[in-house]
């Protein structure tokens, strides 16, 4: 994701390249938490329906759906988490919810797309991998 991002222009491509940014930074959290230990590591992919995901079915190639807690987040706060994480990884998130306030009104909405808005969303994802490459690298 990030050397799709980095080969998007930031203003003409936002639409992709916040999309890009959204998704490296919540796989950077999910990462993250895997490493400190506050979710579970296991071959699941989440849904948008917060706590069902996806898991291997009996045969090659089967998915079936199932109930999980405690595994990948989809977006920061959903599913919430239940235990505590270190600080640095709480900044990591706080960092992407500046993405999570913008979504709607610039993705979804009609807000005008702006240098600041860009630069909103850069820095915070360059915090959110930051932080999250910190955690993970130990």
């Amino acid at each position: 994701m990030e050397a799709v991002r980095a080969r998007l222009d930031s203003l003409e491509d936002f639409e992709l390249w916040f999309w890009m940014s959204m998704c490296g930074g919540t796989h950077a959290i999910n990462a993250a938490l895997h490493r400190v230990g506050a979710t579970d590591d296991g071959e699941y992919f989440c849904t948008q329906s917060v706590d069902v995901y996806l898991e291997r079915g009996d045969k090659p190639g089967e998915w079936r759906h199932s109930l999980r807690y405690g595994c990948d987040i989809i977006h920061v706060g959903m599913p919430a988490l239940q235990v505590p994480i270190p600080a640095p990884l709480r900044d990591a998130c706080n960092a992407m919810l500046v993405l999570e306030e913008l979504r709607d009104p610039c993705i979804r909405g009609d807000r005008a797309i702006t240098p600041q808005i860009v630069a909103a969303v850069e820095n915070a994802y360059r915090n959110c991998t930051r932080l999250t490459e910190s955690i993970i690298s130990n």
